[in-house]
């Protein structure tokens, strides 16, 4: 999933530095109603990608 807009602004601004999000969507439309669980996560990026982008 990406967001864009807002909705990117404001996930970008609770992200902490060093870590990458993750989006997980979970939809259920079982009669007589519709569901949807959304998790958002955060992980350490990892020390080589970290590295790789601070390289000259």
């Amino acid at each position: 999933m990406r967001l864009t807009g807002g909705a990117e602004e404001r996930l970008q601004s609770l992200t902490p530095s060093g870590m990458t999000t993750q989006i997980e969507v979970s939809l259920t439309d079982e009669p007589p109603t519709a569901q949807a669980i959304v998790i958002i996560s955060a992980a350490a990026v990892p020390p080589e990608q970290h590295k790789r982008g601070n390289q000259k």
